[in-house]
């Protein structure tokens, strides 16, 4: 199975697959010093969350996190990481034209061939759903633009042959 951006991308055949961006951090949170907490491993499509600087809470204290199968509290480790797999991975360094070409540009052709297709952004707010959907201007624009494009240069072709 392909894990990563750089191994192709969605191919034909896939019906589903699960990819994860990683934004970089915002001016405002660089001006906080914010702690990344999200390591990323692209060649292995992995993910891990860490604890934000778990030496700010005092050694006692640790967060409930819910209940387990036998009605026991279960509490967080602060200095816990977390892995969590996924078919395609984009670090902060990652472009929109590379987000378009791995992740887009194989469903924009199958549903010009008449299949159906669909993208979904899901996440919490901040996140950067918005910019990679939308983008902005030039090279920065997002999947929407970049699709369109393709579809109407497709429609300009066919009216041209």
């Amino acid at each position: 199975m392909e894990r990563n951006a750089k191994s192709g991308g969605v191919k034909k055949g896939d019906n589903f697959k699960v990819t994860v961006r990683v934004r970089p951090c915002l001016a405002n949170e660089e001006r906080a010093n914010a702690k990344h907490c999200v390591g990323v491993d692209v060649d292995h499509g992995v993910v891990t969350i860490r604890k934000p600087d778990a030496r700010k809470r005092s050694s006692t204290s640790s967060q409930l996190i819910g209940i387990d199968g036998l009605g026991e509290l279960v509490k967080s480790d602060p200095t816990a990481k977390h892995d969590f797999n996924f078919d395609i991975i984009f670090d902060p360094s990652t472009t929109q034209e590379m987000v378009y070409d791995a992740c887009v540009k194989d469903i924009v052709v199958s549903v010009l061939e008449g299949y159906n297709g669909s993208i979904i952004a899901y996440g919490q707010t901040g996140t950067g759903k918005s910019y990679t959907i939308e983008g902005e201007a030039g090279e920065q624009r997002g999947i929407i633009p970049r699709a369109a494009e393709a579809i109407f240069h497709c429609m300009h072709l066919l009216h041209v042959q």
